[in-house]
């Protein structure tokens, strides 16, 4: 699995927003596995997902403070909805962080 070196990411944010690594390997489009390897510093995100992921670290950053995120897991019924609700909560941080 190739890595970018250079980029550092600050992985705290995934758990202080109340994510779990699967889903937010869901919004990134890659596994649980691959989340799990960033977390625990195995391997950096490929150059090619490196972006995305530093854009939306810093986005879960910007939801946190904006208090748009939904609840923690296991208080919604089912994985779906609750994608959903933080797809949308991102959204609505990426809009208000273009606002500003």
């Amino acid at each position: 699995m190739s890595s970018d070196t250079s980029a550092t990411f600050d992985f705290t944010a995934i758990k202080r927003a109340g994510l779990t690594q699967s889903e937010f390997a869901a919004i990134v489009e890659v596994s649980r596995v691959t989340v799990n390897m960033w977390v625990n510093a195995a391997v950096r995100p490929h150059s090619l997902v490196a972006k995305r992921v530093s854009k939306l670290l810093g986005l879960l950053g910007d939801a946190l403070q904006a208090n748009l995120l939904p609840l923690p897991a296991g208080s919604h019924k089912g994985k779906e909805p609750r994608l959903k609700a933080i797809r949308s909560a991102l959204r609505s941080a990426a809009n208000y962080s273009a606002s500003n």
